[in-house]
């Protein structure tokens, strides 16, 4: 069951990343914001939405105007996508078009790649030459002027993870001890900290039996999560499903089971039979065991399993 969790952030098509930074970036509880060399004044998500339905991250509004965008993929587009968003700030923030406040972007790669170089600034194309802040979030640690660790903040627990690439396993498990520490002892504080940790381990594409510890300590249904069960849609639904039935065809495949037939069924599961199967051949020790259990939920849910 734990592992589940995991898995469908890990797998979801529509990503939590964005919701569980722009948490940290809208809360006062992190160093995240200094790490950043962001000002103190009031943050918020932006409801500025772009020509395709998008809207930015967030927007730190104080002397000058910032935006902080995060990407957790290397793409092309994304130069384009800033400009964009550039013009709509200004269209937001300028009186008649007489902007005194300076607009400062800052795009933070928070994603996996070893080398993402196709977001990178300046964009050059024609006559237009245009630039924006770069950051990757892995190389932020370094700055920080105290130990996040030891930090008071809980959200700085999960910032030791995300802003250093290399971060031994003692850590992460030393971080997820100390978020079920503080759940337990805070929990009309803490309904969404365990979440944030998955999703930090999603970030880092944390590898079995590792992620298979951390789960087993963070026993979590997200969509309980007041701030990730409002970004559950049909979209969203339809990405888990699909998420999930690969995970749980995959599996199933490198154990035997490759009736073309059984694996197309898998995708017509709703999300909770699929969750229930994905459980129960997770749970089986041995073979005996996962051809039972599998037998028994294919019968149960109607497909007629030999």
């Amino acid at each position: 069951m734990h592992s589940f969790t995991y898995d469908e952030i890990l797998k979801s098509k529509k990503s939590k990343y964005d919701i569980a930074l722009k948490s940290f970036m809208l809360s006062q509880d992190s160093e995240l914001r200094k790490l950043l060399e962001l000002p103190a004044g009031t943050a918020f998500a932006a409801e500025i939405t772009g020509y395709d339905g998008r809207a930015v991250d967030t927007v730190v509004d104080g002397p000058a105007v910032y935006h902080i965008e995060f990407q957790t993929k290397d793409i092309d587009e994304m130069p384009w996508r800033m400009l964009e968003y550039y013009w709509l700030l200004f269209r937001q923030f300028s009186l008649d078009f007489k902007m005194e406040r300076e607009i400062i972007q800052i795009l933070v790669y928070v994603g996996s790649d070893d080398d993402p170089t196709k977001m990178l600034p300046p964009l050059r194309k024609d006559r237009i030459t245009f630039g924006y802040g770069w950051r990757d979030l892995r190389d932020l640690g370094e700055r920080s002027s105290i130990d996040l660790l030891r930090s008071p903040k809980p959200f700085d627990w999960i910032l030791r993870v995300l802003c250093y690439r290399k971060v031994p396993e003692s850590v992460w498990l030393k971080v997820a001890q100390k978020v079920n520490d503080f759940c337990e002892a805070e929990r009309h504080k803490s309904q969404n900290l365990k979440v944030h940790l998955l999703v930090a381990m999603a970030l880092r594409k944390l590898e079995y039996p590792l992620a298979r510890r951390m789960c087993d300590m963070l026993e979590v249904d997200m969509k309980s999560v007041p701030a990730f069960k409002e970004a559950v849609d049909d979209a969203e639904y339809n990405g888990l499903v699909k998420g999930v039935a690969h995970a749980t065809s995959t599996y199933l495949e490198k154990h035997g089971y490759k009736k073309p037939e059984l694996h197309r069924w898998l995708y017509q599961l709703p999300l909770e039979r699929i969750q229930e199967l994905m459980n129960e051949c997770f749970d089986a020790t041995n073979r005996d065991e996962l051809s039972s259990a599998l037998r028994s939920k294919l019968n149960e849910f109607g497909f007629s399993f030999s």
